[in-house]
């Protein structure tokens, strides 16, 4: 098998290449090969700017938010692209969702505290746990905050109350952390913690409270081999990832722009 070429020279993927060999090496052509791009101001314009150079793939390491040109362009340069977010890894949404086995979702809250400067990559992932938990899209119906700490109401599908809170912790040593829980017969808990370096997921039904297993496998090796993966599937299987990540992103900036204007909506 003709090995898959890789771009990148962010130090965490640098250093998860060992682990996928012999099927990647490290290359310097984005043409024909899977750019990993670091999430700064002007991502959207680079991965664009990548997929004209023939890039297949393309894999963005913790995106930062976006203005409202970027914001328009997210609709997909024509090729795969995965999105390394920092608190929202896509196999460990999944298997808070699995873990459900279908029961219905009553009301989710989420919870997130971090730096001033984590805030709204905070809180996009934590709009997007609730997405996922709630399963759809959400509506902003109203923003409470009192500087340090803001209080969000949404609706998710057919009205799914959604609360979603954010503090901004004052320690320059901590770590983000977001908390979710998904109420009903079947109750969910999860949490993200940016402190431990780890994420908990918990299980309430009647028969008692589950633990998932721990994942190991790094967020960066995962995000590579999802872009493989999209690869090996020519075009049959493309991750789902800029759609999502706009969906939040909008709803996130709905909320910032009410915190910023400083009066409840």
């Amino acid at each position: 098998m003709i090995p898959t070429r890789i771009v990148t020279d962010e130090p965490p993927y640098l250093a998860v290449l060992g682990e996928l060999q012999p099927d990647v090496v490290v290359s310097t052509r984005a043409e024909g090969s899977v750019v990993v791009l670091d999430g700064a101001d002007g991502w959207v314009t680079r991965m664009h700017a990548a997929a004209a150079s023939g890039a297949r793939a393309v894999v963005v390491f913790e995106p930062q938010g976006v203005g409202e040109p970027d914001h328009q362009a997210l609709g997909g340069p024509g090729i795969a692209v995965v999105l390394d977010r920092r608190w929202l890894r896509p196999d460990v949404a999944a298997d808070a969702s699995a873990a459900r086995a279908g029961d219905t979702v009553r009301a989710v809250i989420v919870e997130c505290a971090g730096l001033a400067a984590e805030n709204q990559a905070l809180v996009r992932d934590g709009v997007g746990w609730a997405r996922v938990l709630a399963g759809g899209r959400l509506r902003v119906t109203s923003v409470g905050s009192t500087g340090a700490a803001t209080i969000v109401l949404l609706e998710g599908p057919d009205a799914l109350p959604v609360t979603l809170s954010f503090s901004t912790l004052p320690s320059a040593g901590a770590g983000g952390l977001v908390r979710v829980s998904a109420l009903g017969e079947t109750r969910t808990e999860v949490t993200v913690d940016g402190v431990a370096g780890c994420t908990e997921i918990q299980t309430a039904t009647r028969g008692g409270v589950a633990t998932a297993a721990q994942r190991f496998e790094s967020a960066q090796r995962l995000a590579l081999r999802r872009a493989m993966a999209a690869i090996a599937s020519e075009g049959r299987s493309s991750p789902a990832d800029l759609a999502e990540y706009s969906a939040d992103a909008a709803v996130t900036a709905e909320i910032l722009s009410a915190v910023a204007r400083g009066r409840d909506r």
